[in-house]
């Protein structure tokens, strides 16, 4: 390795690097990608592919260097949108945890009264036994899909001691280009990462409006029963 190549760390501060995620695949790679999006989603292929290093640098081998600082700039906001995409998906997928955590305990508490003999007629009991499992199932499905966009490590892609130090060596204005160009390149490698976070919580908050919806049928279900007056075999 020479000193002007970035090392490859296998860490990051959450944990271990995943590899499987550094090939940037992408929906439409597999054979069953609708179904395999409910359950192992992946980002949907960009139109447009960014610009690899080297093809950047070529092109800012063109830029002319009095309009390096606005290149900057605006390299420096991209990359900062990207970081930005990244902490609101996370963010996100945050919330709805901490939303399908109290909604399932509450449900599991409460489904002993609803599941009581002695409370709800059979039949009665069973349909509200059924929804309940899909209540329930649609809420892990949903924990589990936000879970992926926090616990599946990917290693963002940062400027780094090392560069900064070789391209303050330069002329200002060819620094300003360089690093442009630096910010840019990273920013194009942490576009995948966003897309792979924000398609997680898509889907999470898919699950989750499937669970309102059970939910929904779960309480007229309970309506209608009151409004019956059926008792249970207990009671009668």
């Amino acid at each position: 390795m020479t000193a002007t190549e970035e090392p490859e760390e296998g860490e990051a501060p959450q944990g271990p690097v995943s590899m499987n995620y550094r090939d940037r695949r992408y929906a439409g790679d597999r054979r069953l990608p609708k179904l395999c999006q409910w359950f192992i989603p992946l980002p949907n292929k960009p139109q447009l592919r960014p610009l690899d290093r080297d093809e950047l640098r070529q092109k800012g081998a063109d830029v002319h260097l009095q309009a390096a600082d606005h290149l900057l700039e605006e390299a420096q906001a991209v990359w900062e949108a990207r970081l930005e995409r990244i902490r609101s998906a996370e963010s996100k997928a945050t919330t709805l945890l901490g939303t399908v955590a109290i909604a399932a305990s509450l449900i599991v508490a409460g489904s002993s009264l609803i599941l009581d003999p002695a409370k709800t007629a059979s039949g009665w009991r069973e349909a509200a036994m059924a929804l309940l499992v899909l209540l329930l199932v649609c809420l892990l499905l949903g924990g589990a899909m936000a879970s992926r966009a926090l616990l599946k490590v990917h290693k963002v892609s940062r400027p780094q001691v090392r560069q900064a130090l070789q391209r303050a060596r330069g002329e200002p204005k060819e620094v300003a280009l360089k690093r442009a160009v630096d910010l840019m390149a990273r920013a194009g490698d942490n576009l995948y990462i966003a897309d792979f976070k924000l398609a997680q919580v898509r889907i999470a908050y898919r699950w989750y409006r499937f669970s309102l919806l059970f939910f929904l049928l779960l309480g007229i279900l309970l309506t209608a029963y009151v409004f019956s007056g059926e008792l249970p075999e207990s009671a009668r």
